[in-house]
């Protein structure tokens, strides 16, 4: 299991690839006030059996989705901004997403 500090402030734009990929075991995982804008797969992606929180973030102008859930992996969004301009807001193809304390049914 991997523990990571938070990633505050920050951004990933025009990647060809995700803007913030955690993948596997990630456990412990916040990201806050962080932009992911015009990247050609998913602004975040989380996968595997990753727990991950998203505080006050922005996605948007993503290729495939702005954020995208699988496996196993649950993330938690809390007043955070997800634009279904380019792509879905949520691509969510396993593990469970919960918006502002409220859980997000695909659908």
């Amino acid at each position: 299991m991997i523990s990571c500090p938070p990633i505050l402030n920050n951004g990933a734009r025009a990647s060809s690839g995700d803007g913030v990929a955690v993948h596997d075991v990630v456990r412990d995982t916040r990201l806050a006030r962080v932009t992911c804008r015009d990247n050609g797969a998913c602004g975040v992606s989380v996968r595997g059996a990753s727990l991950v929180e998203l505080d006050d973030c922005t996605l948007s102008g993503n290729g495939t989705a702005q954020l995208r859930v699988d496996d196993f992996a649950r993330c938690w969004l809390y007043q955070c901004e997800l634009t279904a301009d380019t792509a879905p807001a949520i691509r969510l193809t396993g593990g469970r997403v919960t918006i502002d304390d409220e859980p997000f049914a695909a659908g």
